[in-house]
């Protein structure tokens, strides 16, 4: 009995045993393909872990990942005062230069349980937005602002629209 010959290699996909393949042993044989494929594959991997190993990136003892505030790949990580920088400047950008008396969802919520007169106002403002989930009634002044914002054309823009043409073009063939 011999061992398969091991490559350094990454082949896509395994192959799956058909039910009509032939029983076949050896190197190149049907029954051997997906062992082969396993362990180049495992090979190619031991490199790799090996590679990784030899730079001393990421290994116990090395001190896993160092920081580098400047990159953030596999084997850097950025310092405590550049995260503590990145979710302030996160926070800054939802709030978006919000007052401190509005700066949370329940700071929001009570101030417009409190201001009904905002209160309408908002859903006034959400009322006049176009739907994508359900029917609406619009005029035709909001209609006509709709189509314009979105860059639709409106159904009586495209003509008489009983006609298919796709039929048509199928009967043209005949």
């Amino acid at each position: 009995m011999s061992n398969l010959p091991e490559n350094p290699s990454w082949p896509e996909g395994i192959y799956q045993i058909e039910v009509d393949d032939p029983i076949q042993g050896g190197v190149d044989g049907i029954d051997n393909r997906q062992a082969r494929q396993l362990a180049n594959r495992t090979v190619w991997l031991r490199l790799q872990l090996e590679q990784l190993a030899g730079s001393g990136e990421g290994q116990p003892g090395s001190g896993g990942a160092s920081i580098q505030d400047s990159s953030n790949d596999l084997f850097h990580t950025w310092s405590s005062s550049k995260i503590g920088n990145e979710l302030a400047a996160l926070k800054n950008s939802i709030l978006n230069g919000a007052p401190a008396a509005f700066d949370t969802l329940l700071e929001i919520a009570d101030q417009l349980a409190s201001d009904k007169q905002a209160l309408s106002a908002l859903l006034d403002a959400i009322g006049k937005r176009v739907s994508f989930d359900q029917a609406q009634i619009l005029t035709t002044a909001q209609k006509l602002q709709a189509i314009s914002n979105i860059g639709a054309v409106s159904t009586s823009d495209l003509g008489d629209q009983s006609i298919n043409f796709v039929l048509n073009f199928e009967n043209a063939l005949l």
